[in-house]
């Protein structure tokens, strides 16, 4: 039934229909590209928080940073995968802003504890398009249960 209502909803508003399925699906390829670790891009002022920081980060991460942030993550981390599933995607009538929720699985070897750490978790992402491009506008991923580790871990 809802999906018969959503397809009568597109026959009526034709346009803003194809335009929001144009940009779900943008969503989605730029969400399977970050599966296979291709870093999605961001706004200029994008909040950032996860399991693995004690607090959000706010602003854009350069090229650099993002290396810098992944060498410092591959110190204690070795063959880290990571999966997200969307749960739900929303795409404002606008076109231009859109949110996500979805559940992810991390997984990877802890160099210094010499184990394999697998954990599943949420998250809750908003986009912006600017430029007719997606944008990662903030981001919150939290791990189910307690974090398994963190980056302030000295």
């Amino acid at each position: 039934m809802k999906n018969q209502f959503l397809l009568l909803l597109c026959l009526i508003g034709g346009s803003a229909c194809a335009q929001t399925t144009a940009d779900e699906k943008a969503i989605r390829q730029i969400v399977d590209r970050s599966n296979a670790g291709e870093r999605p891009n961001t706004t200029d002022n994008t909040i950032f928080w996860s399991g693995a920081y004690s607090h959000p980060r706010v602003g854009k991460v350069s090229e650099a940073e993002g290396k810098k942030m992944v060498a410092e993550f591959a110190k204690e981390r070795s063959n880290q995968q990571q999966s997200m599933k969307i749960e739900r995607l929303v795409v404002a009538s606008s076109g231009d802003i859109a949110y996500e929720y979805g559940t992810f699985n991390l997984n990877f070897d802890s160099v210094s504890e010499k184990k394999h750490v697998s954990f599943d978790g949420a998250y809750l992402r908003t986009w912006r398009k600017e430029k007719g491009q997606w944008l990662v506008d903030a981001a919150f991923m939290r791990p189910f249960g307690d974090p398994v580790l963190t980056a302030d871990k000295k």
